[in-house]
């Protein structure tokens, strides 16, 4: 994947961003850390509790607590329902490119 490749924020360009860096994401505290703040920020922005978030995607709420305390992450097909559920893009809760 070169520097000016696109990369569509469906689940299967986000699976394919995470293949390409896999030293930066796989396994990654940082990484997890990352997506579960912006979840939350976003969430709280919303003003929607993880319960409700939980609804919109098709989870337990017990999926979004992990998410946000950064102990686990949301597959990429999960993830694209919670960017749809929260109103932002996908890419916005993923990490930036410069992290």
């Amino acid at each position: 994947m070169g520097d000016g490749d696109p990369i569509r924020l469906t689940a299967a360009g986000i699976a394919r961003r995470l293949r390409a860096e896999p030293e930066r994401v796989v396994g990654s505290a940082a990484v997890a850390a990352a997506i579960g703040a912006a979840i939350s920020r976003h969430r709280r922005a919303r003003g929607m509790s993880q319960a409700a978030l939980a609804e919109a995607v098709g989870c337990d709420p017990s999926a979004v607590a992990r998410w946000e305390a950064g102990t686990r992450t949301p597959t990429a097909p999960r993830l694209v329902r919670v960017a749809r559920a929260l109103g932002c893009a996908a890419g916005a809760l993923l990490p930036d490119e410069t992290g």
